[in-house]
């Protein structure tokens, strides 16, 4: 049995209300039910002052992170107003419209997805000077620490550096996996699952991972499928390896 262990750096962080608008989501934002390893990343460069561009060419590919949902009090849906910028022109106007400087903004409707009071524990893994430098950034920040929209605070309950113990054959639950489980084959623990206690079950998404900057554009240039889920605990058929803190079980993405 392969077993050994890894020093990471472990922060604990609550927000009051969250959301991670998947990638090809517009006018329904759905939100992940985890923050993407680029947002957990950006949340490292607001704490260090970096810029986004900074923060994909400093961090994306220099640390490695596991999370896992310890708390959440629940999520809900809000409708959005926003305005959309346009040309004017004499055949596009509505009656919502506001015109600023000869430019046409009309009204626009959207569904954002939002996550209540999200408790998420991150595990953080890299150089070790890398660790000190975001463990160091993360207790004085440049810039206020959020998840999310840069208006979707959160605050750090506990921040420091442990050892996980790599162990096969685990079993995980509120977490997510850097592969697509039903490709490559999953039991659910069955006597785990609580009665009455809502669940959500294994979703596969397709992230980015990596950006291409141009100015003040950016395009996504490389992604990673991903298996996150709520309140079920399954065993993965063949990456089942993974490292341990107490009851967690998380894999790096």
């Amino acid at each position: 049995m392969n077993t050994h262990s890894i020093e990471v750096l472990r922060i604990e962080v609550v927000g009051k209300v969250n959301s991670f608008r998947l990638a090809d989501h517009h006018t329904y934002q759905k939100s992940y039910l985890f923050p993407p390893k680029t947002t957990i990343c950006g949340m490292f460069g607001a704490a260090l002052g970096y810029s986004a561009a900074e923060v994909n060419e400093k961090l994306l590919d220099t640390v490695k992170v596991g999370i896992y949902l310890k708390k959440i009090e629940g999520d809900a849906r809000d409708l959005w107003k926003y305005r959309k910028m346009k040309a004017r022109t004499e055949m596009d106007k509505t009656e919502d419209t506001l015109v600023l400087n000869g430019v046409q903004y009309f009204g626009a409707i959207l569904v954002r997805e939002w996550l209540f009071t999200p408790q998420y524990i991150i595990y953080v893994t890299a150089e070790k000077s890398i660790l000190e430098e975001i463990q160091s950034a993360l207790e004085h920040p440049v810039y206020a620490l959020s998840l999310g929209r840069k208006d979707e605070l959160v605050r750090i309950r506990d921040l420091r550096p442990v050892h996980l113990i790599y162990r096969e054959n685990l079993v995980y639950n509120n977490t997510v996996l850097p592969f697509n489980v039903f490709t490559e084959g999953y039991e659910i623990d069955i006597p785990s699952l609580v009665p009455g206690q809502k669940v959500i079950p294994p979703r596969v998404e397709r992230i980015p991972v990596k950006f291409k900057y141009d100015g003040e554009t950016r395009e996504a240039v490389r992604h990673q499928i991903v298996t996150s889920f709520i309140n079920i605990s399954l065993r993965p058929k063949i990456r089942h390896g993974g490292y341990v803190d107490g009851k967690i079980a998380v894999q790096f993405l």
